[in-house]
């Protein structure tokens, strides 16, 4: 679910495991949203509770913690960022006319200046 690299260091996990704990009534409080909002055990996503520009036609997933810590927070940050590659995903095969053929980006390259 998260990144190998970090999450098999010592140091890594010392540094976040167990620090700078935010509890949900403080997240609440203090205006905390996205990833410190849900790291905290609060399970509030507006692209799925009150969907805005396309977001109801997509699937996905709103990761949350209960823990509440630094671990927590990055923990959800990292399954946020695989959703968001699931959604873009989702999206290019939307804009797909003929889903047997590949996409060609069009070249947004600024014209020449003479």
């Amino acid at each position: 679910m998260s990144m190998k690299l970090a999450d098999g260091n010592p140091i890594f996990m010392m540094r976040t495991k167990g620090v700078g704990h935010l509890s949900a009534e403080d997240a609440i409080a203090l205006g905390a949203c996205g990833p410190t909002l849900r790291g905290s055990g609060v399970d509030i996503d507006l692209r799925r509770d009150s969907p805005y520009t396309g977001y109801e036609n997509f699937k996905f997933n709103v990761p949350v913690r209960s823990e509440g810590d630094v671990f927590a927070r990055y923990l959800c940050r990292v399954a946020e960022l695989r959703e968001s590659i699931g959604m873009v995903q989702q999206a290019l095969a939307g804009c797909r006319k003929d889903p047997s053929k590949p996409m060609r980006p069009r070249s947004c390259c600024p014209t020449a200046r003479r």
